[in-house]
């Protein structure tokens, strides 16, 4: 029985992103620069082979670690291995060389740097072995809290940085790897094993069994991950690839929605990649509530709390629909810049289950509408709960931190990458937007790419020049204000759109006539001020900027306390900000994700304080019946 405090805690730490590894501790090893290309360390990892035993406790464990590499330099420190705490290293060896490892505890992992008593010239091939072993500790880690090991009485699960080694280049500790997984495991006969690797072979000898597994190619954003259980499973009819929806025996419930929503999820995202995963087959596991583990993706696994029902079928389908899309997006298409940005991670996932849920049931209402009632609530997020003026840029500045509180952390690694994603979709075009993605997979898939990728790729796929684009909402933080007047005149309306800053924003606007039609004109704000006259059938009523601008611009009326965008001070007004008087945007003293009011309306908070209230209201009382150009 999950608590209503529990389900909080749960819902309150979002799914791990996929392959990101916790920083060195202070003072250890080189600074790594913001963005590293793909292999391009002091190593090139060939395979990790482990063999493992696990205790009938579940906790104590053994094990073995080979590591295969060939050095890209002459180099005499090779790279760093991190684990539980609980665990320590009893012996190492390597062919040819004579290695030195210095472990050391930072909790809840120990830590060790794996060198060399010679220098080992570039080019030269090493077999490295390490024996390890202890009791697992499984202690949380981060604002997160999240756990490298752990679980309850239906399912126990071990993950890469926990009971399996995990592997950082020394010189370029965020480099991206790719290389084999190759894994044994011998533990008490009768427990089912599901580890993030294809299943090769199994062997029983009294009361122990011995099953292996591989997996290739395996890169940096392929966590390996076990789970250890009595499990059965749904299979998922008809999906390509083959898919089982796996959950501890005796706990289906949601296993048969979750295959059936599955099919749809692999169908949809074929589409979107424009591309089929690779893998022989996925496995998807409904994970009973677990402290510190609510669900992930790895190779070939997807893995989901049930916790996640909390809202409804729809909400889980759609959280579904973000873990399996991670497959593409951070697990095959690794970015080699993850310790600066979330961009194509968590970003692309929630980008992926918004454009899901409307494609699968909303397909029949005005995608413009819908989607901006989704993304508004990262608005909010950005706007309300973090102050947009402290939050870092989408991609970490050199030396930059990784934002420190829960908050901070998930907007702006899930909710303000995804906002640009479709700010940029709406600037681009769907078209050039998702042939850009496409153009993304192939490319990236398994070389790693960057944000600098990302944008020229997208630059081929529209023809445009993005680098002002990114240059200001990527690399940089920025909220203009805009504010936009118009006057009618004879077939003609001249809107005057003014900023505070020169910079080079891509409006669209939307030009509402009084004939009832629209007209939407894209065009690019470079100064200060800038006027703009289009000739029109009828007069212009409203001037409205495409709604999910909004997140990155504030965008006002030149006319103080005109919330309606038609250019006068009036009944219309009152009424409007009438009806939101007392309508607060977060409603919970220490405010989280989920404390939200969704229905604020933003174009009401002239003060931008989260509340509408007398202070918003004086803006129309101060200024009823004015017309814009001051008259009354």
């Amino acid at each position: 029985m999950i608590t209503a405090l529990l389900l909080l805690q749960l819902l309150g730490q979002p799914l791990a992103p996929p392959g990101l590894h916790p920083p060195l501790p202070p003072g250890l090893g080189p600074v790594p620069p913001p963005s590293t290309p793909f292999e391009q360390g002091g190593i090139d990892l060939h395979a990790i082979d482990t063999q493992v035993t696990i205790g009938a406790d579940g906790i104590t464990v053994s094990a073995t670690a080979v590591i295969t590499f060939s050095t890209t330099q002459d180099l005499q420190t090779g790279f760093y291995l991190y684990m539980d705490e609980g665990l320590s290293f009893y012996t190492v060896s390597a062919t040819a060389y004579t290695p030195i490892l210095d472990q050391q505890l930072y909790s809840p992992f120990t830590y060790a740097t794996v060198s060399f008593a010679e220098t080992i010239p570039a080019g030269t091939s090493i077999r490295l072995t390490l024996g390890y072993s202890g009791t697992l500790q499984c202690n949380p880690y981060g604002v997160r809290g999240g756990q490298y090991c752990g679980g309850n009485d239906a399912v126990r699960f071990y993950r890469e940085g926990g009971l399996f080694l995990m592997l950082l280049d020394y010189l370029t500790p965020n480099s991206t790897l790719l290389y084999d997984r190759h894994l044994t495991v011998r533990a008490p006969t009768g427990l089912d094993l599901l580890p993030s690797a294809d299943f090769v072979s199994e062997s029983t000898q009294g009361e122990w069994t011995t099953s292996t597994f591989t997996a290739s190619p395996y890169t940096s954003g392929m966590s390996l991950l076990l789970l250890t259980g009595q499990f059965d499973f749904v299979e998922v009819e008809g999906s390509t690839p083959p898919a089982r929806v796996y959950y501890p025996e005796g706990n289906e419930e949601w296993a048969v929605e979750m295959a059936q929503w599955s099919a749809k999820i692999f169908t949809w995202l074929e589409e979107q990649s424009r591309a089929q995963l690779p893998f022989g087959q996925v496995n998807i596991f409904k994970l009973p509530y677990m402290e510190g583990f609510p669900g992930t993706a790895s190779y070939g696994m997807v893995y989901l709390s049930e916790a996640y029902d909390a809202y409804g079928p729809e909400w889980f389908e759609e959280i579904l629909a973000h873990e399996i899309s991670h497959l593409w997006w951070g697990i095959l298409a690794y970015p080699s810049d993850i310790r600066s940005n979330m961009l194509m991670v968590e970003g692309m996932a929630v980008f992926s289950q918004y454009d899901y849920i409307y494609d699968t049931y909303y397909s029949r209402e005005e995608k413009e509408t819908w989607l901006w009632n989704k993304y508004r609530k990262n608005q909010l997020l950005l706007w309300y709960l973090t102050d947009p003026k402290r939050l870092p840029s989408i991609v970490l500045k050199p030396g930059e931190m990784v934002p420190n509180t829960l908050n901070e952390q998930v907007v702006w690694s899930y909710f303000k990458t995804s906002a640009f994603l479709d700010f940029l979709r709406v600037i681009i075009g769907d078209e050039a937007f998702h042939n850009g993605l496409s153009g993304y997979i192939q490319e990236c898939v398994p070389n790693a790419c960057n944000a600098t990728d990302v944008q020229l790729l997208m630059e081929e796929a529209s023809g445009r020049d993005l680098t002002a684009l990114f240059s200001q909402f990527v690399y940089e933080s920025n909220y203009p204000l805009i504010t936009m007047g118009f006057v009618n005149t004879a077939g003609e309306v001249v809107i005057t759109l003014r900023q505070e800053r020169a910079l080079e924003l891509p409006l669209l606007l939307h030009i509402n006539l009084t004939d009832g039609t629209t007209l939407t004109e894209e065009f690019t704000l470079t100064s200060s001020e800038q006027q703009v006259t289009l000739p029109v059938a009828a007069p212009v009523a409203t001037v409205t900027l495409h709604p999910r601008l909004h997140i990155f611009y504030r965008f006002r009326s030149a006319l103080p306390g005109d919330i309606n965008y038609d250019m006068e001070v009036d009944g219309l007004d009152l009424i409007t900000l009438g009806r939101r008087t007392g309508q607060i945007a977060l409603t919970s003293q220490t405010p989280s994700l989920y404390d939200l009011y969704e229905e604020f309306d933003t174009r009401c908070d002239f003060v931008l304080d989260g509340v509408i209230d007398e202070s918003d209201m004086a803006y129309i009382t101060q200024n009823f019946g004015t017309l814009y150009g001051g008259d009354k």
